[in-house]
């Protein structure tokens, strides 16, 4: 399994790849703010919520990308819309149980 460090490099490389740098900056800095103001009230929280703005922001940015590649593979706007939806339904809903 990949250290998070690993992923957040990775993560930064594909941003800067797709000229999305300044999305993951603008999380970043309001990570920072969040981290200040509640490093005052419980250490643990912001650990917490740093890991879940991370992770909101990696998983808008595989969505984009998916986005993106069903578009450049010849999608209408309306089939890269639904099967994006899909996939981040599949991403954090996962299956349920149903076959």
């Amino acid at each position: 399994m990949k250290s998070f460090d690993e992923f957040n490099r990775q993560l930064e490389n594909l941003l800067k790849k797709n000229n999305l740098e300044s999305n993951h900056l603008l999380l970043k800095k309001e990570n920072n703010n969040l981290e200040d103001n509640n490093e005052k009230k419980n250490p643990n929280a912001t650990e917490q919520v740093n890991n879940f703005i991370q992770a909101i922001g990696a998983t808008a940015e595989m969505a984009l990308v998916f986005y993106r590649n069903v578009m450049a593979a010849g999608a209408s706007t309306d089939e890269a819309t639904r099967l994006t939806q899909a996939f981040l339904a599949a991403a954090l809903f996962g299956n349920n149980g149903k076959n």
